[in-house]
């Protein structure tokens, strides 16, 4: 089985994952960016469920991200 991109908002609490691709615009391209999701970077997932935000560990830092914006961040297992 292909190990295909999906995004960040369909992985499963405690999951890890690598960022390939952020589908968006400059400004949002810019904010994650800045934020330190560059392609290639490990993340784990902490918290995803709806009506909340998403909460990612990158390294020692905990970085919110809301829903819309994490069906733009594209991660492989």
């Amino acid at each position: 089985m292909e190990n295909l991109p999906m995004a960040l908002s369909m992985v499963r609490s405690g999951e890890e994952v690598t960022l390939v691709d952020i589908q968006g615009g400059f400004g949002m391209r810019r904010k994650l960016t800045d934020m330190g999701l560059i392609p290639g970077v490990r993340l784990r997932l902490i918290h995803s469920h709806l009506p909340g935000p998403v909460i990612v560990q990158v390294g020692d830092s905990r970085l919110m991200l809301g829903h819309g914006m994490a069906q733009r961040v594209m991660v492989r297992r």
